[in-house]
């Protein structure tokens, strides 16, 4: 059943960020340098698909 967005946000939750999250954060943090997803998965943990995937979500939304 559906819920609303107060007692979703009341139910808290994991505090770990997305990969969406890690990448915006690390390519903020390194401004001045250019990285390949892979280069990008090292440095956040993640697989490089996983990166790759959500590269592209954000660059749709225009983010990245």
């Amino acid at each position: 059943m559906p819920i609303n967005r107060e007692r979703f946000d009341a139910m808290g939750g994991d505090d770990e960020a997305t990969t969406a999250e890690l990448i915006v954060g690390f390519l903020h943090e390194n401004r001045d340098r250019a990285f390949t997803r892979g280069e990008i998965a090292d440095r956040i943990d993640r697989r490089p698909n996983t990166v790759g995937t959500n590269l592209s979500r954000l660059k749709q939304r225009n983010l990245v």
